[in-house]
């Protein structure tokens, strides 16, 4: 069911296009804007080495070290040379040396990369890298923020996330592609998004009320579009009855309202 998005697709094909460009796309939005959707419909129909998807909560996936060696393995099955270089290592005394992320990055991925035939341009994903923050620091943000640009130039970085202040902090000297929630692009794509699952539920006069009441509603976030499309198909919400918020989006909210403010008592 993925949705639009064109324009976004092909500002990330330009920037693989230009040789010139900077080495990290870098796209920032707010959560439930459709970020994750969009990194995933990437490695599915581009030509994606790596990838890493951070989640909230989830303490391997924060960790910068066990994400360097997920990139390094992706990385080795899809450029042999790579490949070969890693065998000719000591892995097992470098990876059980305990050594820190920033060591691991250099020994695995700089280090080799640097002595291999230049392949095709290759992009590596990471998304919602603000999802790996824990107790006010992101130590993956800074990684990929101050090693990545040590790799070869053949190699590129797609990263996704919010704005949240410690990921702002770590890209800070770079200029981010913006997904805005109330931008025109992004409201395009939802519109066409809810006009097409609303069909099944609504036509005429009542599925053009229903589709911008829940534009309306939604303040642009794809998350909470889907949500209420699963709540008609279900049975839950009827498109006469839009006015009946359904209580299975408080755990959506109650989730934003914790990136927003996760100090908050």
């Amino acid at each position: 069911r993925f949705t639009g998005r064109r324009w976004v697709i092909e500002a990330i094909d330009a920037w693989v296009a230009n040789d010139n460009a900077d080495r990290i796309f870098w796209l920032l939005g707010p959560h439930g804007v459709g970020k994750t959707t969009i990194a995933a419909w990437y490695c599915a129909h581009r030509s994606v080495v790596a990838f890493h998807l951070c989640r909230e909560g989830h303490a391997r996936k924060a960790d910068p070290c066990r994400a360097v060696l997920s990139i390094a393995y992706q990385l080795s099955t899809q450029v042999p040379a790579y490949q070969d270089a890693l065998n000719a290592l000591p892995l097992e005394t470098i990876v059980g040396e305990g050594r820190d992320a920033r060591t691991l990055f250099d020994d695995l991925i700089v280090q080799p990369l640097a002595h291999i035939p230049r392949p095709r341009i290759a992009v590596v994903v990471v998304d919602a890298v603000d999802e790996a923050t824990r107790d006010k620091r992101n130590d993956l943000a800074a990684l990929l923020a101050e090693q990545f640009r040590e790799t070869p130039d053949w190699l590129r970085l797609l990263v996704t996330s919010s704005s949240q202040s410690e990921v702002v902090e770590a890209f800070q000297s770079m200029a981010p592609f913006r997904l805005e929630a109330a931008g025109e692009n992004n409201l395009r794509d939802l519109r066409e998004y809810l006009d097409r699952e609303l069909r099944p539920y609504a036509s005429g006069q009542l599925l053009r009320n229903a589709t911008e009441t829940i534009q309306h509603r939604s303040a642009g976030l794809f998350l909470y579009a889907d949500l209420i499309c699963r709540d008609l198909k279900s049975g839950r919400l009827s498109v006469d009855r839009l006015d009946q918020i359904p209580t299975g989006l408080g755990g959506v909210y109650a989730r934003l309202f914790k990136h927003e403010f996760p100090v908050v008592a």
